[in-house]
Parts: structure tokens; sequence; C-alpha cells
């Protein structure tokens, strides 16, 4: 039997600069396993974004034991674990003008 999920849809734009979006979509082409670990790890079963010009769409599907909260400390903890192995990980918050 299949699991129900729950959706969570979102739309957030990215700095309008070709340059930049450029560089956010390579960095989203290979996902670090630490990411893929914390998304699964939170309750997160599919994460999809898709860019039109400076717009992202992201639809997430979530386990009914996820909650955004959970998900927030998750993310505290793993990019302070992240950090240690990577150098170049402030590049995924570099690119966001406005979240809602």
């Amino acid at each position: 039997m299949m699991k129900k999920l729950k959706r969570h849809c979102y739309a957030l734009d990215l700095i309008d600069d070709i340059h930049l979006i450029s560089i956010y979509k390579k960095h989203h082409q290979e996902v670090w396993p630490e990411i893929t670990k914390s998304l699964l790890d939170s309750g997160i079963e599919n994460a999809e974004i898709y860019c039109v010009g400076n717009r992202l769409f992201m639809i997430l599907e979530v386990e009914d034991t996820f909650t955004f909260e959970k998900k927030e400390k998750m993310d505290i903890k793993n990019m302070l674990n992240i950090r240690k192995i990577r150098n170049d990980y402030h590049v995924y918050f570099m690119f966001i003008k406005y979240f809602k």
C-alpha cells in the first residue's frame, strides 16, 4: 500500500542575475549526499524545483510526521556538519531575495 503524502508548494524569487541563477542551477544538478540525507531524515519523501526566469517553484511531498519546525532544527544541525565538510555551502543562501 502506498503512503499518503502531504504536498507543500512554494514560489520564491532568486536575485534577478543570469550569472547567479546559472550557478544556482549548477549547484542543484548534483545534490550533496548530506543534503539528500537531511531531506529524507526530516520526512521529505520527494522534492522538485522548477525555475522560470528568476522565479522558483518548489514542491515537497512529505510524511505525516513532517513539520517545518523539525526541518528547521535539523537544517541548523546539518548545516553545521556540512560546513565542516564543504566550504561552498553558503552558495545555497546567497541567491534568495524573498521567500513567502
